[in-house]
């Protein structure tokens, strides 16, 4: 049986952003071009994950992923969700 990506401590947690959210980002972080921001793959094993738990989202939509770091605390990255 496969660790459930969701609930694995070495997993970040993903938050996909509405629309609203995703704009303030983009306009906080000056992303000016969307398709200038990291990947993440449609198919990629948590966004399948939170699919199954109900969790809607497509193409272009944009996760933030939030890392723990020891001398940061947390650090949050954005990457647009593509097909492959």
């Amino acid at each position: 049986m496969m660790a459930d990506p969701l609930t694995h401590p070495k997993v970040p947690k993903h938050t996909v952003l509405s629309k609203a959210q995703a704009k303030l980002m983009m306009r906080t972080q000056k992303v000016t071009d969307i398709e200038m921001m990291p990947h993440i793959f449609f198919s990629d094993p948590v966004l399948v994950r939170m699919r199954a738990e109900g969790k809607g989202m497509e193409v272009g939509d944009i996760v933030q992923i939030e890392r723990r770091n020891l001398t940061m605390g947390t650090e949050r990255t954005w990457r647009v969700i593509v097909n492959e």
